[in-house]
């Protein structure tokens, strides 16, 4: 069930888009997977990430599976056939972002808790990722979404839609649209920063910024 709700949640509001969870132990804590472990304390040990969520499907082999995908398209456009959605502003993209295209970031020390796991480099690009971090993310459970459901304008391609539509008529209807608010989902460095301020766990890199940063 958290599985679920958290991805309902990342998607909220959303017409369409993937969300990618992991689920599984941390590196810091494999004695779990030991023989003896109970199954409360494996259970207990289990954690849920937000990895990725994107305005496109990951194809892996869907595209050998058309029946798949007609699926898809039917359910994408019944959605807006029926009409039960309202329209509402996009309330979960910053100003900020709206308006330059990036989000800043906040001066943070560069220190954490080493482990056994910890790498001292890692050098990307010619810049050492190891010697960054971003803050914790926390762990508690996301809530149900009692809101009725709302869809956000600058998803809303209900003017383009005709019911002859297969997936990829779909997918050109929203990739022809230009809006801040849909480039946000997918700038990976806006996304990990805006996944935490609403208690989404994620996985932690070392560093995530722009590089005019």
């Amino acid at each position: 069930p958290k599985v679920i709700e958290t991805a309902e949640r990342v998607g909220a509001n959303k017409d369409m888009i993937r969300v990618d969870i992991f689920v599984g132990v941390s590196a810091d804590n494999l004695e779990v997977l030991d023989e003896n472990a109970s199954e409360k304390l494996r259970k207990d040990a289990v954690k849920i990430v937000v990895s990725d969520c994107d305005l496109s499907p990951e194809l892996l082999e869907l595209e050998q599976e058309p029946s798949i995908m007609h699926e898809a398209a039917r359910l994408w456009i019944s959605g807006y056939k029926t009409g039960s959605y309202k329209v509402v502003p996009n309330t979960e993209v910053p100003l900020e972002y709206r308006k330059t295209g990036k989000l800043s970031e906040r001066p943070s020390k560069k220190n954490w808790i080493k482990t056994k796991f910890t790498l001292s480099k890692f050098e990307s690009m010619g810049v050492n990722l190891a010697a960054y971090r971003m803050p914790p993310s926390e762990m508690d459970d996301i809530g149900e979404n009692e809101e009725p459901f709302e869809l956000y304008d600058n998803f809303n391609i209900a003017a383009n839609i005709t019911g002859n539509e297969n997936w990829w008529d779909l997918v050109a209807y929203r990739r022809e649209l230009d809006s801040p608010g849909l480039n946000f989902y997918v700038d990976k460095v806006a996304q990990k920063r805006w996944l935490p301020t609403f208690d989404m766990p994620t996985p932690r890199p070392f560093l995530c910024r722009y590089a005019s940063e």
